[in-house]
């Protein structure tokens, strides 16, 4: 019989937006370290539909017990629509 691993007990606990920036915190609360955690930000118009991604925020590991700080931005792009002031909601998975 095959053991499944523990679930991973990662949370973001503290974020916010700052200018063009998304920062934060995530914590590990399980008793094993993290390893390989990528925290991504969805930014999205008024009408909630999706306008980009953000550049991913990756960290090797986050040991047991232990909080980390992230910080993602808003991509660098031209295109005159996708900008940080049209941007409504945000959503930040782990």
């Amino acid at each position: 019989m095959v053991e499944e691993p523990p679930p991973c007990e990662l949370e973001i606990v503290n974020y916010r937006r700052q200018n063009n920036t998304i920062i934060g915190v995530i914590q590990n609360h399980g008793a094993l370290e993290a390893k390989f955690v990528i925290v991504y930000v969805i930014f999205y118009y008024q009408n909630k539909s999706v306008m980009v991604l953000g550049d991913p925020w990756v960290t090797p590991n986050i040991g047991p017990s232990t909080s980390m700080p992230f910080e993602i931005k808003f991509p660098e792009l031209n295109a005159s629509s996708i900008n940080i002031e049209n941007v409504k909601y945000y959503s930040l998975t782990a």
